[in-house]
């Protein structure tokens, strides 16, 4: 930028999105040179819910990458594998790293995942009343997640945000919006 010279480059741009493109262009609400230019190669990732069959597979690459020595038994696996994780793959690093943080036992049963609401196959059918809530939404996820490695690390921020691959300050934002409910004392803030 600002140069008067041109400079050849060897480039290949990656993006992602959970929109549909083609109809953002078709209702031109995406520009559609910008979509021809990017749109050279598109891999469609499903859902979590509907793969789940890799579930095995990524909470051993997660404990692997997070250094972990945890092992999930069947039973534990067979609970991730019934919940529907709206929250998809990021839902459940955070859930195995939840999980190997809290659960001191190396190897990880149902009951220490038995957090998540998993709904039976009646649940599942049913249709939601207008204005229901939903459990287990991200926020709260995210919310159970940091008061757990404060707990861990005995409330020392610092080690905490270190933990959480975020920095001092958004942990101390993302605290103070916690302390609104139940947690108001479990953080110490």
């Amino acid at each position: 930028m600002g140069g008067t010279k041109d400079i050849s480059l060897n480039v290949h741009i990656l993006c992602a999105t959970n929109k549909p493109l083609e109809k953002l262009v078709e209702q031109k609400l995406f520009r559609d040179d910008l979509y021809y230019r990017l749109n050279v190669l598109s891999i469609v990732v499903p859902p979590l819910r509907d793969h789940k069959e890799d579930i095995p597979s990524l909470v051993a690459s997660v404990i692997t990458a997070q250094g972990f020595s945890h092992k999930f038994d069947p039973s534990a696996l067979d609970v991730l594998r019934n919940y529907d994780w709206p929250g998809n793959i990021r839902e459940l690093k955070n859930v195995v790293e939840r999980t190997c943080i809290l659960c001191p036992n190396r190897d990880i049963t149902a009951e220490d995942v038995s957090f998540l609401k998993v709904k039976s196959p009646a649940e599942k059918r049913a249709v939601s009343e207008p204005g229901e809530t939903q459990h287990w939404a991200l926020s709260d996820m995210e919310r159970d997640h940091i008061i757990a490695v404060l707990k861990f690390v005995n409330g020392h921020k610092g080690k905490a945000a270190k933990l959480l691959e975020i920095n001092a300050k958004t942990l101390y934002g993302k605290s103070r919006n916690t302390t609104s409910s139940r947690c108001t004392g479990e953080l110490g803030i």
